[in-house]
C-alpha cells in the first residue's frame, strides 16, 4: 500500500515538472508557422475627429416616466458667464391643502398677521456671496401630474404676490417662531393672498373640500430670480417638510399649505447666448453648459485602416 502510494506521488511530480518546461516560451507558440514577414497585423493610419458645439434641445422635466426615476430638483438664480452668456432658472408649483380645514381652523378670522413661502436649500453654484433678487408670481394654469414638461416652456402668470433680496445663506439656520431651523428660502408674501384664502373659504368652503377642486382655484406660484454680478445658481431639493405656504394669524395660531411629492414641482431655464460664443470656441475643445444648455458633438470626419 504505501509502495503505491509512493508511485502515484512521483507521476504527479513528473508531470508537473513537464508542464512547467513546456510553458517557459509561451509567447513563441505558433510565431515559427508563418514568416515574419507575411504575419498580419493592424495599422491606424489616421482618425480624425471634428467637434461641435450646439445648443441642447429642451429637456423633459417632468412626466409620469421620469418621476418613477428620479424626483425633480428644483433651480433658482442666474448666471452670467463671461464666455458663454447667461443663463435663468427658475421654477413653478402646485399649492396643496393641509389638515383639513373646517370652520374652526381660521374662527372666522379674514387677515392673517403674515404669509411666507418657505424651501429648504440643498446647494449653490457660483457667487454664493452675491445677493439675489426673487419674485413670486401667482400661476394662471393649471399644472397636469401625468403630463410631460420641457426645460424651455413659458409659463402664464398673473397677479405678483411678493418679492425678496437676500444672500442664500444655504449653511446657517435660520430663526422660525423663536426656534433655529434648517437653513431655507423664506419669502414673505402679500397678506392680501393669505386674507382671500380665509374669506373664500366662508363664502365657498367647497374649495377647500379637496385638493384637486382648490389647485383649480389657486394653480400655484411661479418664481424668478436675478442675482448681482456673475450671479449663482440655488438647487432645492424635490421635496421637504420645509417646503410649504404659510399662514400666519391671530398671534400664535398657523395653517400651512404644502409643496409635497404629489405637488407638480419643476424647473425651467433660458439662455441667453453671446453671438461669439460659436465662434469664439477653439478647434479640438469641447464646451457645455448644464441646465438644456450647451452640449457637444463627436464626429469622425475621416478614418483609414490598412492591414499588412
Amino acid at each position: 500500500m504505501l509502495k503505491h502510494f509512493r508511485q502515484e506521488v512521483l507521476f504527479v511530480l513528473m508531470s508537473f515538472l513537464f508542464l512547467l518546461s513546456s510553458c517557459t516560451e509561451p509567447d513563441l507558440i505558433g510565431l515559427d508557422l508563418q514568416p515574419l514577414s507575411q504575419q498580419p497585423g493592424l495599422k491606424v493610419d489616421t482618425l480624425t475627429l471634428e467637434t461641435f458645439t450646439v445648443p441642447e434641445d429642451s429637456l423633459i422635466v417632468w412626466s409620469p416616466l421620469k418621476n418613477l426615476i428620479e424626483l425633480p430638483t428644483l433651480f433658482i438664480g442666474s448666471y452670467d458667464d463671461p464666455y458663454l452668456g447667461k443663463t435663468q432658472a427658475g421654477f413653478v408649483s402646485q399649492i396643496r391643502l393641509g389638515n383639513t380645514i373646517t370652520s374652526s381652523t381660521f374662527a372666522g378670522v379674514t387677515t392673517p398677521d403674515s404669509v411666507v413661502l418657505s424651501f429648504l436649500y440643498k446647494g449653490i453654484e457660483g457667487d454664493s456671496t452675491v445677493n439675489h433678487h426673487i419674485s413670486v408670481y401667482e400661476l394662471d394654469e393649471v399644472l397636469l401630474a401625468d403630463s410631460t414638461y420641457y426645460s424651455s416652456r413659458t409659463y402664464s402668470r398673473t397677479g405678483f404676490l411678493g418679492h425678496v433680496d437676500l444672500i442664500p445663506e444655504i449653511r446657517d439656520s435660520v430663526l422660525v417662531g423663536g426656534t433655529n431651523a434648517a437653513p431655507q428660502l423664506r419669502i414673505p408674501l402679500d397678506t392680501a393672498l393669505g386674507g382671500r384664502f380665509m374669506r373664500e373659504y366662508i363664502s365657498n368652503p367647497g374649495i377647500f373640500a379637496s385638493n384637486t377642486a382648490f389647485i383649480d382655484f389657486f394653480n400655484g406660484v411661479l418664481l424668478v430670480d436675478s442675482a448681482d454680478g456673475v450671479g449663482s445658481i440655488v438647487s432645492l431639493p424635490s421635496t421637504s417638510g420645509v417646503h410649504r405656504l404659510t399662514l400666519y394669524f391671530s398671534g400664535t395660531k398657523s395653517y400651512e399649505f404644502l409643496i409635497d411629492v404629489n405637488a407638480v414641482r419643476l424647473s425651467y431655464f433660458t439662455h441667453q447666448y453671446l453671438p461669439s460664443v460659436y465662434d469664439n470656441i477653439p478647434d479640438n475643445q469641447l464646451v457645455v453648459a448644464s441646465m438644456a444648455g450647451l452640449k457637444d458633438s463627436l464626429v469622425i470626419k475621416k478614418s483609414d485602416f490598412s492591414l499588412r
